[in-house]
């Protein structure tokens, strides 16, 4: 089954045992509008100048997340940073997460079910059905970065993601293969062997989350 890395992101970040997710609200939302940028740069949508992001001409897609986001990014008056797109484009990152999580449900990967706060308030909640293939995934990038192996593009974008959002424990809770694996993933990631505009939409993605989970929790403990 193939899947985007956005799909792959939220099936990683998915709690395996009830309708909530492991990671916290600002990794999961940052961490997803990150996904989504580095399957449109997969797509060749769009190129990094200077550190801004620059779209290419004609893009048609039947993707609806990437058609909003190039109209949104087509309104600039100027031209961005990928930094300051993906702080703008999180405004919509809970509607995101809901469209690419009813792809998944539609291939039976999850299902998603309306619930109810005292019976008026409503809310979501999704559940993992395909437990296989989120093991599946895991062991893959486990492996991926334990043996230095298997090591293709769509591996390095979604481990730059577990780097970025501090998704380690995820691959494993084994403190002495968790330092291993910490270790190797950072050497992996600087010889990062991807082309150099997806390269280039990696890095600018990894120093955007770091410095917006950054400043959101200086936020958080100054009030």
């Amino acid at each position: 089954m193939i899947l985007t890395t956005s799909e792959r992101f939220l099936l990683l970040a998915k709690n395996p045992t009830n309708g909530r997710f492991i990671t916290s609200d600002i990794y999961l939302y940052h961490g997803l509008v990150g996904s989504i940028l580095l399957d449109m740069s997969f797509e060749g949508m769009f190129s990094i100048d200077n550190k801004r992001l620059i779209l290419k001409d004609g893009i048609r897609t039947p993707n609806p997340i990437y058609l909003e986001v190039v109209e949104r990014i087509k309104k600039s008056s100027k031209p961005r940073k990928l930094s300051s797109w993906i702080s703008i484009i999180n405004r919509k990152s809970k509607k995101y997460k809901w469209i690419v999580l009813k792809g998944m449900a539609q291939r039976h990967i999850l299902s998603i079910e309306q619930k109810y706060f005292l019976s008026f308030i409503p809310y979501k909640r999704c559940y993992l059905i395909d437990q296989n293939a989120r093991n599946s995934l895991i062991l893959q990038l486990k492996n991926s970065v334990l043996y230095k192996k298997d090591t293709s593009d769509d591996l390095i974008v979604l481990l730059s993601l577990v780097e970025a959002c501090s998704m380690h424990k995820i691959l494993s809770r084994d403190k002495v293969e968790l330092k291993i694996l910490r270790k190797n993933l950072k050497e992996i990631l600087k010889d990062n062997p991807i082309a150099s505009e997806v390269a280039k939409t990696i890095k600018q993605v990894q120093i955007a989350i770091a410095t917006t989970v950054a400043v959101s929790t200086i936020a958080a403990t100054s009030r």
